[in-house]
């Protein structure tokens, strides 16, 4: 498998789009569902691309300019060349490779460093699909095939086993996957009761943290003075009698 699917942290990372046609627009309404912060450079731009930059001002920023060989890559984690020049593109892969910033490249994606996975997505759950050669009707059929059946999920259903895993990982329970997997078969009401009980049964084991290293921080700055008045009836015991031996032992020295 040439191309692993893995997924990236997008987030305060940059893309670079050269071009401003149907295929760069295709390509940056799909990285819309993304965090990248979008840069696009072309001569010219679709109407459609125009209208998204007034759509996103905060995440895509156009810049007219032509495209020559000799462009200067710098400052981008990532970059699509989909200008209408398969010469033009090839020029630009080779300098992307020397500047060694990964590149999608829309008219030979087999020299692409990564590629544009289909994806679907319902509430937090997505499954990317990525092919080797499937011809892109038959790649379409199987993303609908795959979104068939995954919005037969209930997404409020997920988001609480979700909130469940993250408890039960906080409070290192031993058992989470089969205790998630008996909740999965489980309908929402009683898995709602379950969380609901979960949550009134034992503190939050962060909180438990927090709260002991509060108190330990107040009785680390305690003064000497208070640390007396707080002591124990045992505390006040050990006290006293530690006092009473040191009298006995002045009242021997003096006979």
């Amino acid at each position: 498998m040439k191309y692993f699917p893995i997924s990236i942290d997008t987030k305060d990372k940059t893309i670079l789009v050269l071009g401003g046609g149907s295929l760069a627009t295709s390509k940056i309404k799909i990285l819309l569902n993304s965090q990248f912060k979008i840069y696009c450079i072309s001569d010219d731009f679709t109407k459609e691309l125009l209208e998204l930059k007034d759509q996103y001002q905060d995440r895509i920023l156009l810049k007219g300019r032509i495209l020559t060989e000799d462009f200067v890559f710098f400052g981008y984690d990532y970059c699509v060349i989909a200008t209408g020049d398969s010469k033009l593109n090839q020029a630009l892969a080779d300098r992307a490779k020397r500047s060694q910033i990964e590149f999608y490249r829309a008219d030979n994606i087999g020299e692409s460093t990564f590629k544009f996975n289909d994806i679907v997505e319902n509430g937090g759950l997505s499954v990317s699909i990525l092919s080797e050669g499937l011809s892109e009707p038959v790649q379409k059929q199987i993303a609908t095939d795959i979104e068939n059946v995954l919005f037969k999920y209930d997404v409020e259903k997920l988001s609480l086993l979700n909130s469940i895993k993250t408890i039960l990982v906080l409070r290192n329970h031993p058992n989470i996957g089969e205790e998630i997997e008996k909740l999965s078969k489980s309908n929402v009401a009683v898995i709602k009761n379950y969380l609901d009980t979960l949550n009134k049964t034992n503190p939050d084991i962060v909180e438990e943290f927090i709260n002991d290293g509060k108190e330990s921080l107040e009785e680390k700055n305690k003064s000497p003075e208070d640390q007396e008045e707080n002591l124990s009836p045992e505390d006040e015991k050990s006290s006293d009698k530690e006092e009473s031996i040191k009298e006995d032992q002045e009242e021997t020295k003096e006979n």
